[in-house]
């Protein structure tokens, strides 16, 4: 089913402003619950495994041999982690590569000043530390505070208006924190440390599942408009993006049979029509809301071009593919992703 919105609205368009379209939707949820649970099956039964080797190399080793395998399991572990730090270290852009190796030699420089000193040395090094904490707190505070100034003296009465907002909401949630029982705020502290790791995977989920190819065939090719559009004063005009998006159809033979949507947030603007490219508007309803209902109605395979990884998300949880942008338009040369 085709969804088109036009300036006034249509029953069908009004039926998609519902908590369905939600992304922390009931069925986005249960998706993301299915793999932790996979993931945390798939940890215990490692650990299982190994306590039965440990388990049944005590019952039939000697007491050397058994002494030289937990040694070579501890340098077994012991290399697992070295290589799970270098993956780490690899990933890191070169300025948070270069904050962990100054975080790394001043905690190593503290280390080596502790050895050696006596119980009150120690206490009265422990309590300098924490003055030095403190201290180079309230200068981040102050710098952060006159940056925000600045910053505010540089906005018209619109901007100033939204980031007051923002900061008001920050407040708030600051306050709500430092209100809280020790109890609590560890009970928060974790419940946020989980969601952070569940995020985590589903990014990490999704990094997997990126297509930087065209797909052998496409029947129904999707474009978030506004995302490929970009932000900023510099974003393209609708017409540029619709222009490169038939150029591309035009030089990809997976593409020749597909049904191509583009699909832009807001209510209909103007823009130079071209065959063969259905251009929609979203309405009063989120574009992302409204790709993921298309997709839940198709058949046969759909790709939907975006750099979202919420809707990216969405979209692989009900069965499609996601291309991003960059390797889309790269496709003929020319244009240019704006941020």
């Amino acid at each position: 089913m085709t969804i088109i919105i036009h300036k006034n609205m249509t029953t069908e368009t009004q039926k998609l402003n519902t908590t369905e379209f939600n992304t922390h939707s009931q069925e986005y949820e249960e998706v993301a619950s299915q793999q932790q649970k996979t993931v945390n099956n798939a940890n215990k039964k490692r650990v299982q495994k190994r306590k039965d080797e440990l388990k049944d190399a005590r019952q039939t080793m000697s007491k050397e041999d058994f002494k030289k395998f937990k040694e070579e399991r501890k340098a077994e572990k012991q290399k697992f982690k070295e290589d799970k730090l270098q993956a780490r270290l690899y990933k890191m852009s070169p300025n948070r590569r270069k904050r962990y190796d100054e975080n790394k030699k001043r905690r190593d420089e503290i280390r080596e000043k502790k050895k050696g000193m006596t119980k009150d040395e120690l206490k009265q090094y422990k309590q300098e530390l924490k003055e030095a904490r403190i201290k180079k707190k309230d200068e981040r505070k102050q710098q952060k505070k006159e940056k925000v100034i600045k910053k505010e003296e540089n906005m018209d009465e619109k901007q100033l208006a939204r980031f007051t907002k923002r900061l008001k909401r920050t407040e708030e949630r600051r306050n709500i924190l430092n209100s809280m029982t020790e109890e609590e705020r560890v009970k928060y502290k974790q419940d946020k440390r989980q969601k952070n790791k569940e995020r985590r995977e589903r990014y990490a989920y999704l990094k997997e599942n990126w297509t930087d190819t065209l797909p052998e065939t496409v029947d129904h090719l999707i474009i978030d408009g506004n995302n490929l559009r970009g932000g900023g004063p510099r974003r393209h005009s609708r017409d540029y993006v619709i222009a490169h998006i038939k150029k591309v159809i035009d030089a990809s033979p997976q593409l020749a049979n597909a049904n191509v949507i583009c699909m832009f947030d807001r209510h209909i603007a103007k823009y130079e029509p071209i065959e063969g490219i259905d251009v929609q508007f979203s309405g009063d309803v989120i574009a992302d809301d409204v790709i993921v209902k298309i997709c839940s109605t198709l058949n046969g395979t759909a790709l939907v071009i975006t750099c979202d990884r919420g809707l990216a998300l969405r979209v692989l949880d009900l069965g499609g593919k996601v291309m991003r942008n960059k390797s889309f338009t790269s496709i003929i040369d020319g244009f240019t992703i704006c941020h």
